[in-house]
């Protein structure tokens, strides 16, 4: 491969790469889509043309060159179309005859119309542009010109140099979901350190693309690639990945000559832009090509891009979350929210130990149907919120809400020790709310109950919804045994039910006493079950030790003396219905001829 360079009258206006043997000359007629300086693959040889057709100094096959044991060989296809100069790129003379069979590693070709070519083998380039950080530009202080202190200028450039530093800190208010807001970057770049493309790079695969580009009018839009090809206005690869591996600000001045990864450019600058987990999410990259305003990039204008970048960076950062809030804020409270926000790899697939809660609201279908849609809507809405604030009042996530139920679950994403208490005390303010809401819609009802079932264990959490709608939550046989218990609730008539799995874990006492040992539909294992008592005091302590002594008798089968006890429990607590129910137990084992099973089986959800 041989780097090419294209001058007219000692001005750039091209440069490139391209594989040998191929010629040099002007268009031909089938050529005339094609813009000097680019590369013609058509016909049997590949050709680098230079001028216009129109442009009859020059012949179209003007000369052959190719590369001959690493050395380029120059063989003249008309009379005298130019001289030949050997070695390094200089002024003309010193040249050597058209035809001469082997040449120098470095060849410029003089043409009558003021064009030079000046052609050298691709490995020669590798360090012919000179590649510095913006760390390594502050501490040197000078690239190819000398930096002043603001301090040391006039206050006309001070004042310049203030609105150039506003304009790009004026990106940090910019939101990034509107549809201007990398063109207002690309337009802000431009502005600031005077180029006449910017772009917006972003991978995509194995290449970098630009997804955003703003060039002038004016500036060349094709190059060569590498394959002879003509292509748009390339990037310099180098350059992309200097930024990739040192992951700031790089700037790179080619001072005239062929670079092998930059095509059509002097002087180019980048700067890496970071997603939330630091890894590099976009490119912002500025070029000036050849013969565009041929000043420096300074340091400030190096400062003003790294800013830029980090502005892009701070955005898109803040829009990612603000739509990750717009789309978990509804099931967490704020503080696992903004701990989430940190720490997305929480919301990931896991086993992890946890509490379920499922809340049913007793009574909703008779009230729906006595005061009709309208208002039943406005009714469980105030409903559903009241409750969803003492889940999330307890850092608890709002799995789902399926008509008239609130699903929810404690110690995840973020693991609470306490998950099993934060899950009764959710409850508990639940029941102590339900006096408020039936005031609040006496108009509608003043009776209606709430029924909740608590479970605690292994479950798999993570996203339980789809791809299109996000959904938080547990699945497993700890969710179904919740989902059962809270329907014994009403078998039992009792507010909440929790069973002995949740009561291991309690961090702290809550007053509660041992219902019954049960099975339930689809889990084969016998669990016990404890009643949630809605507050503690002196009576409810009493109800709770005489129906446990009397539950013991039960299963120890002396049902004689469990009735009595059971029926002593309905006579001090009339509207108890687990010693309603217990009493009936007792009586039908008395009277069953079938060996006795203290498990009580609950065949249907």
């Amino acid at each position: 491969m041989l780097n090419y360079e294209v001058r007219r009258d000692s001005q750039i206006i091209g440069r490139g790469q391209i594989e040998p043997p191929f010629q040099i000359g002007r268009q031909n007629k089938d050529e005339l889509d094609l813009r000097p300086v680019c590369v013609s693959t058509r016909g049997d040889m590949r050709r680098l043309i230079v001028v216009k057709i129109v442009d009859v100094g020059m012949p179209r096959q003007a000369v052959n060159v190719s590369l001959q044991d690493g050395k380029i060989s120059v063989a003249s296809l008309m009379p005298l179309p130019c001289e030949v100069r050997l070695g390094p790129q200089a002024d003309q003379g010193n040249s050597a005859a058209p035809n001469t069979p082997e040449a120098d590693q470095e060849v410029t070709l003089f043409f009558q119309n003021g064009i030079s070519v000046h052609i050298q083998p691709s490995e020669s380039a590798e360090n012919l542009g000179e590649y510095v950080s913006l760390a390594q530009f502050r501490t040197q202080g000078q690239l190819y010109e000398r930096e002043q202190s603001l301090l040391d200028v006039s206050p006309e450039i001070q004042a310049d140099a203030v609105n150039l530093i506003k304009s790009a800190l004026r990106l940090y208010s910019e939101v990034p979901g509107s549809p201007n807001f990398f063109t207002s970057v690309a337009t802000t770049v431009r502005k600031l350190i005077e180029v006449d493309r910017v772009a917006i790079l972003q991978r995509e695969k194995d290449e970098w693309i630009p997804t955003t580009e703003l060039a002038d009018a004016a500036s060349p839009d094709e190059t060569i690639a590498v394959d002879g090809s003509t292509v748009g206005r390339r990037f310099s690869r180098t350059l992309i990945q200097r930024v990739l591996a040192s992951r700031e600000t790089q700037i790179v001045e080619l001072s005239g000559r062929v670079e092998f990864s930059m095509m059509g450019v002097q002087r180019a600058v980048a700067s890496p832009i970071f997603d939330d987990a630091g890894e590099v999410l976009a490119i912002l990259y500025a070029d000036k090509s050849l013969g565009y305003q041929d000043q420096p990039i300074s340091l400030l204008q190096a400062s003003l891009v790294d800013i830029v970048a980090s502005a892009i960076s701070n955005a898109m950062l803040r829009q990612r979350d603000a739509e990750f809030r717009t789309t978990t804020g509804q099931f967490f409270s704020k503080s696992v929210l903004d701990r989430l926000s940190k720490q997305k790899d929480l919301l990931e697939g896991r086993d992890a130990e946890v509490s379920i809660l499922f809340c049913d609201i007793r009574g909703f279908s008779r009230i729906a149907y006595q005061v009709g849609p309208t208002e039943t809507i406005g009714w469980i809405n105030d409903v559903l919120t009241s409750l969803s604030e003492c889940i999330l009042d307890q850092d608890g996530v709002v799995v789902d809400y399926v008509g008239d139920a609130v699903m929810a679950m404690f110690g995840a994403p973020e693991p609470q020790e306490d998950h099993a208490s934060r899950a009764c005390r959710a409850a508990l303010e639940m029941i102590r709310r339900v006096p408020e809401l039936n005031t609040r819609h006496q108009s509608l009802t003043t009776d209606f109950k709430l029924g909740i079932g608590i479970n605690s264990g292994i479950a798999r959490v993570g996203n339980t919804g789809s791809r299109i709608k996000f959904k938080y939550g547990p699945l497993g046989t700890t969710v179904n045994m919740a989902s059962r218990v809270e329907s014994i609730t009403k078998k039992f008539g009792v507010s909440c039910i929790f069973t002995e799995s949740t009561r291991a874990l309690l961090s702290q006492a809550f007053l509660s006493r041992r219902l019954s040992r049960i099975r339930v539909v689809g889990i084969p294992e016998p669990v016990d079950i404890y009643q949630l008592m809605p507050e503690e005091n002196e009576d409810l302590q009493s109800l709770c030790s005489r129906y446990e002594q009397a539950l013991q008798l039960f299963e120890a089968q002396n049902f004689t003396e469990a009735i009595a006890q059971f029926a002593n429990v309905k006579k001090c607590w009339d509207t108890d219905t687990p010693s309603k129910l217990m009493l009936k137990r007792c009586v039908d084992a008395m009277n069953s001829s079938q060996p006795f099973d203290a498990v009580f089986n609950l065949l249907s959800k």
